[in-house]
């Protein structure tokens, strides 16, 4: 990563590990050098917090607002307010990863009132049960679910 964070024309790196040893090891090799990204939602607060620049998200695609807000919030050093919006955020990242991407979140546009369709072959509907995990994640975020 540091080798990588030397070449000129590479602004950031994407972490999406899962692995917050990683992370960190990598936030420590690249800082001053180029930008780190969350792409693990359920971790985008933490990576943020190390120094991440901003995040590459599968909930954003629901909940945009609310991921905006908790960037802003740790970029404002508003850890008190990025908590409480991680908070909210965290069962809807859980539930956008029942099943493999974009299998949940294809779903959730639909129950937002996106014609978003089913997904095409070899991925499938989302089961029932995650379907209702996935509404309930989203009521629970201040959601409207048609």
């Amino acid at each position: 990563m540091a080798e990588l964070a030397r070449i000129p024309n590479i602004a950031g790196i994407k972490e999406a590990s899962g692995n917050m040893s990683q992370v960190m090891e990598t936030a420590r090799l690249i800082r001053g050098k180029c930008d780190l990204y969350s792409g693990e939602d359920a971790l985008n607060l933490p990576i943020l917090a190390a120094g991440g620049a901003a995040v590459i998200s599968v909930v954003s695609n629901l909940a945009p607002r609310k991921v905006r807000g908790l960037v802003s919030a740790v970029s404002d050093g508003d850890l008190a307010r990025a908590n409480l919006l991680g908070d909210e955020l965290l069962p809807l990242a859980k539930a956008c990863f029942t099943e493999v991407n974009p299998i949940p979140v294809k779903e959730g546009m639909n129950l937002l009132g996106f014609r978003a369709g089913k997904p095409r072959s070899p991925l499938t509907v989302l089961e029932e049960s995650h379907r209702n995990e996935l509404a309930e994640a989203m009521k629970a975020c201040g959601l409207e679910v048609k």
